[in-house]
């Protein structure tokens, strides 16, 4: 069965309404058969802190990017608003863009401009050309220069790099160090490389271990994934409830269904209907303009 990391496609509700990431607490049924919420469709697995860690921050950002309510009605609820700019906020836009065009003419660089209704300048070039890119970084750093980090923060940075750096070069992988205009640096390397990237993951998941629940956390989620659980078996979703060895435990689905999909939009909907308290636009969700 094919399965991702968390849900996507308008499924908002666990987010909207719990304010949870589908990270959801260990609980007794992963070892009991016959326990609340366990199906003959069920499967259990538990992987290690690092696994459940990279697991749920997936499906952490898969609710983000489908389930952020803004607090602007017109983004959230559809609503169409003219944004009229101040005469000032045109022209300190297109005087940042003339300073990027003077600074690709002496670097030999070509560009188009264009200008938009409103009145705003941009530029586009070639955006995959090293050249171009390098001297627009530098331009902007130029022009906005960052806030220098704190010394401790630019120390934490370079041990963890450091780290980084050993990991890829024990597993024979070449790397980019960057520096930074803030006083930092960042590495860059073949992310394509899965060797590599797994050893970059090791090396975060080394630094920054899992937090285990507490234990209020363990038990509210506990009841909220032997109630979704349940809502799956009664409307015959097959799922699979997974747990790390920190105390996590989070739910997955075969997502790449669609008749499945439709089924837990409708289990959703009904276990965590849009309260209009909490988002004044859920109505505009409801109605089919997810």
């Amino acid at each position: 069965m094919a399965t991702r990391e968390g849900p996507r496609g308008g499924i908002r509700a666990l987010a909207g309404a719990l304010g949870l990431t589908f990270a959801l607490s260990a609980c007794s049924s992963l070892d009991t058969p016959g326990a609340a919420g366990a199906s003959d469709g069920e499967q259990s697995i538990t992987v290690s802190a690092a696994e459940g860690a990279v697991a749920r921050d997936m499906q952490s950002a898969a609710l983000d990017a489908d389930a952020k309510i803004s607090s602007d009605l017109a983004i959230d609820c559809g609503i169409d608003e003219v944004y009229e700019p101040t005469p000032e906020e045109i022209a300190s836009s297109n005087a940042d863009v003339d300073g990027l065009a003077a600074a690709f003419e002496a670097a030999g660089v070509a560009y188009t401009r264009s200008e938009d209704e409103l009145g705003f300048v941009a530029l586009e070039w070639d955006y995959e050309s090293p050249v171009a890119q390098e001297v627009s970084d530098t331009y902007w750093a130029e022009r906005y220069p960052p806030q220098p980090l704190p010394s401790e923060e630019v120390a934490r940075l370079k041990a963890e790099n450091d780290a980084i750096v050993a990991a890829l070069e024990e597993v024979g992988a070449e790397y980019t160090r960057h520096p930074d205009p803030s006083g930092a640096e960042w590495i860059e390397w073949d992310y394509a490389n899965a060797v590599a990237s797994d050893a970059v993951e090791t090396v975060y998941a080394e630094l920054y271990p899992p937090v285990p629940p507490s234990t209020e956390e363990v038990e509210a989620a506990k009841a909220e994934n032997d109630k979704l659980a349940e809502a799956f078996d009664a409307a015959g979703i097959v799922y699979t409830r997974k747990a790390d060895d920190a105390g996590w435990e989070w739910i997955e689905w075969d997502y790449e269904d669609e008749q499945v999909s439709l089924a837990v939009q409708a289990v959703f909907d009904e276990l965590y209907p849009f309260d209009p308290t909490v988002d004044p636009c859920g109505a505009a969700h409801v109605d089919g303009s997810r």
